[in-house]
């Protein structure tokens, strides 16, 4: 008599996925306030950026004395400044301008000039 036998093999993956969270000395940085500008004297002078987001690069890579930027865009459609700050001190409306400082909560928020996310 012939005799089969039949094996079975169970295969168990386990996945971990493992999150971690990392404080960046620029947290908050990018935060675009938008027709906010950030008053106080210039840390230099002012730069040529053809966006907001390439403006508060610039003021991450000056050095740790930049903790805040303002970007005005220019009306001919060309670069706009980039002032970067040592702080926001005096907030004031500026319709275009967009603003980042060091203490917001997020880099991804944009927030309007009343710095509400908008």
């Amino acid at each position: 008599a012939d005799s089969t036998t039949l094996t079975t093999t169970t295969t168990t993956t386990t996945t971990t996925t493992t999150t971690s969270t990392t404080t960046s000395k620029h947290a908050g940085l990018c935060a675009a306030n938008v027709n906010t500008a950030c008053g106080g004297k210039d840390l230099g002078t002012p730069y040529t950026s053809a966006t907001s987001a390439a403006c508060c690069d610039i003021c991450k890579n000056y050095n740790e004395t930049c903790q805040a930027w303002s970007w005005v865009p220019n009306t001919n459609k060309t670069d706009g400044q980039c002032h970067v700050k040592a702080s926001c001190g005096d907030r004031a409306k500026s319709d275009g301008t967009i603003s980042g400082w060091q203490d917001k909560d997020s880099d991804s928020d944009v927030r309007d000039g009343a710095g509400l996310v908008v």
